[in-house]
């Protein structure tokens, strides 16, 4: 059986220690300082669910107002919700200016000849 790695940010594979117990590693965003945070659990299971239970919400749909909806109000409200707490703040900080500097100048471009 090939080995399986973890993806990034799914935290370590729960290791059991001397006095019984079971711990999980991940890290997370904490006042913008990258933190690394332990689970222990009585079993493999319930440490594993525990850890991934508490990072950050990747799968869940950012709340956008259709109305009034625009690119860059689209692309900050991702930036914000989505991007923010599942990447490196200087992954953050790159994506923030490729969206200022680059995407929202060009759609706008774009979007003006049509």
């Amino acid at each position: 059986m090939p080995y399986m790695t973890r993806a990034n940010g799914e935290g370590s594979e729960p290791r059991r220690r001397k006095d019984g117990l079971y711990q999980s590693n991940y890290t997370m965003y904490v006042d913008d300082v990258l933190k690394l945070k332990s689970v222990y659990a009585c079993t493999k299971d319930l440490s594993a669910g525990a850890s991934c239970g508490r990072q950050s919400p990747r799968g869940m749909a950012a709340s956008v107002d259709t109305k009034n909806l625009t690119i860059r109000s689209y692309l900050e409200t991702w930036l914000i919700d989505s991007v923010k707490g599942s990447v490196k703040i200087r992954t953050y900080e790159h994506h923030h200016w490729c969206m200022y500097r680059r995407i929202v100048p060009w759609l706008s471009a774009q979007l003006a000849t049509f």
